[in-house]
């Protein structure tokens, strides 16, 4: 089962509902390895699956539901 959400958008440009969703793991290990920190006109960004974006994160499904 894949617990691990990657969201990822762009500071200016935020989307509504699951709209950053990008992609889901079964371990962070894999949700870490499809990001690549790099640099674009001098900031720091990140690349995910051919597109560059401003931020990302990973999400624990087991954390959110268990929360409640």
């Amino acid at each position: 089962m894949k617990f691990f959400i990657l969201t990822a958008g762009d500071n200016y440009h935020p989307r509504s509902g699951t709209g950053d969703w990008i992609a889901t793991f079964e371990t962070i290990k894999e949700a870490e390895a499809a990001v690549t920190e790099t640099t674009q006109s001098g900031d720091d960004c990140y690349l995910i699956g051919g597109t560059i974006y401003d931020w990302y994160e990973i999400i624990d499904l087991r954390k959110w539901v268990l929360s409640e």
